[in-house]
């Protein structure tokens, strides 16, 4: 037995022992009511948006079509974009891709960014369900907090009680071709409640369902959605923080009551393995 079989098989051991490398246990949280963020519209810089468009046609013309694959994630650190690994298994399968760092006052603006790597959780659960993996994407140059982009730290609270503050924030994709600065409008969807334990297919005890009333506008014909990836923020002392992510698209249960579902992880849990590939770059508090 040589000295690499040696450390392998005493990692195996230790996380075993742990249950998992770098997860933490998650409390059990019953259903709370949740109180709704005021509109963040015109706030988001931290929201990124990544497609499978090859650079050079971005670049020159910035027209698209439907089958170019859009999703979203947010931006934590100085050079991290924190997702799910299903939201960018498509675009490692499908070529060149561009990140695309957008604001809601400003469709299709910001700041390029190339992927320098792409990081997967270590997980000793066996085999976890396709979308619950969250991948932090390592980017090629840094992010400076400017009126475009931010990071957000990532919020340690895990015992949720009524009337904490979250909102997710989701995307309405549109595309007018004959105007290429309409590629897409940043909407987001207030929820009214959160849940933890009642997913319909819900496997681990770091996945939490979310929900609720959409927060209705002015405009009648606004949909609003729960994209893939799309984040769970906490306002924490008129901070907002990064709380969940969700792993799984959201379904309208109720067309006449306009109600919400998606699954989210719950990021505190993952916090000590993001902490070690950001080489705590990344803040958790």
């Amino acid at each position: 037995m040589n000295l690499t079989t040696v450390i392998v098989l005493f990692i195996i051991v230790v996380c075993s022992s742990q249950g998992a490398c770098f997860l933490k246990e998650n409390k059990t949280v019953s259903v709370a009511n949740i109180k709704s963020i005021p509109s963040l519209e015109g706030q988001w810089p931290f929201i990124a948006s990544f497609m499978s468009i090859p650079e050079r046609e971005f670049l020159k013309n910035r027209i698209f079509d439907d089958e170019h694959y859009i999703c979203t994630g947010a931006i934590v650190g100085y050079r991290w974009v924190i997702t799910s690994y299903q939201c960018i298994y498509p675009l490692l399968h499908n070529g060149n891709y561009t990140i695309v760092y957008t604001s809601s006052t400003k469709p299709l603006s910001g700041i390029s960014h190339a992927l320098k790597h792409y990081h997967l959780p270590i997980n000793l659960f066996p085999y976890l369900p396709v979308g619950v993996d969250i991948c932090l994407l390592e980017l090629d140059e840094f992010i400076f907090n400017d009126n475009v982009t931010k990071s957000l730290d990532i919020s340690m609270k895990k015992d949720l009680k009524e009337y904490d503050n979250m909102t997710i924030v989701g995307y309405s994709w549109f595309r007018d071709i004959n105007d290429s600065t309409t590629l897409h409008n940043a909407k987001h969807s207030s929820i009214s409640f959160l849940s933890i334990g009642n997913c319909e297919h819900k496997e681990y005890n770091f996945l939490i369902c979310v929900g609720g009333d959409i927060n209705e506008d002015e405009e009648d014909n606004v949909k609003y959605q729960f994209n893939d990836a799309s984040p769970l923020i906490t306002q924490i002392n008129g901070d907002y923080m990064l709380t969940g992510m969700v792993v799984r698209p959201s379904t309208i249960n109720n067309n006449n009551t306009r109600r919400l579902q998606a699954t989210a992880t719950f990021l505190p849990v993952w916090c000590d393995w993001i902490r070690y590939i950001t080489k705590e770059e990344v803040v958790c508090k």
